[in-house]
């Protein structure tokens, strides 16, 4: 509910925005963080769903992933809903479990609002799990390091925009905005700055490969070769 001369809403009514394609991004941010960490396997596909499915209200959500967490970590569920505001002491008769909610909560919400704030503006996406995007969905995959080395090796697919020629090719990569777009440099350091670019220009889902191709190389993974 709006009120007059005032931004204010009240918090069950505020929607989660789908313009900006964060879910599939968190996911693959999540899966790069933590697919080798101990246990995450166990608990991947109660959390996927989270980044799939379309809560339409960010009241719903933080209630879910709480409930879920909550579930997890193998604690008795007390929290509660109000029909109307409770005056029940103040910030400070919080316990510590009290606090650990708000800070889920606050965190859940902030991943949403701010996605690419919080990661500096660069989403990166590990080698690995970049070859398992390939597989599953047509990719542009774009190579901004300059055109001799890009001669000699790269990612098979690719195409070479260099980051000095970036901005004159937004146009171009316009027509496969649809796609998520891949970039890499040859140690990770300059396809963050061409991600940084081309979300300014409106691209929505942009990703970093992390290592760039020296990553690729390590990995013993396949190289296409230029004939010039």
């Amino acid at each position: 509910k709006e009120r007059k001369g005032s931004s204010k809403r009240i918090i069950e009514k505020l929607k989660i925005c789908y313009k900006y394609d964060w879910q599939k991004q968190h996911w693959y941010a999540i899966e790069s963080a933590y697919n080798s960490s101990p246990f995450f396997e166990y608990y991947k596909d109660e959390l996927k769903p989270f980044f799939e499915e379309k809560e339409e209200y960010l009241v719903n959500f933080n209630s879910k992933l709480q409930n879920i967490i909550i579930s997890m970590l193998k604690e008795e569920n007390t929290i509660k809903n109000t029909t109307e505001y409770l005056h029940k002491g103040n910030f400070l008769d919080l316990s510590l479990n009290d606090y650990l909610l708000v800070f889920i909560i606050i965190t859940s919400g902030l991943l949403l609002l701010f996605p690419q704030a919080l990661s500096g503006g660069v989403i990166r996406i590990k080698v690995e799990n970049a070859v398992l995007l390939m597989n599953r969905e047509a990719c542009v995959i774009i190579d901004v390091r300059d055109e001799k080395k890009f001669n000699v090796g790269h990612i098979p697919n690719a195409i070479n925009i260099s980051l000095l020629n970036l901005p004159e090719s937004i146009d171009r990569l316009k027509r496969e905005s649809k796609k998520t777009i891949l970039v890499y440099c040859g140690s990770g350091n300059s396809s963050g700055r061409a991600m940084r670019i081309l979300s300014q220009k409106g691209f929505k889902s942009v990703m970093s490969i992390e290592g760039g191709f020296s990553e690729w190389i390590k990995l013993q993974l396949p190289v296409s070769e230029k004939n010039v």
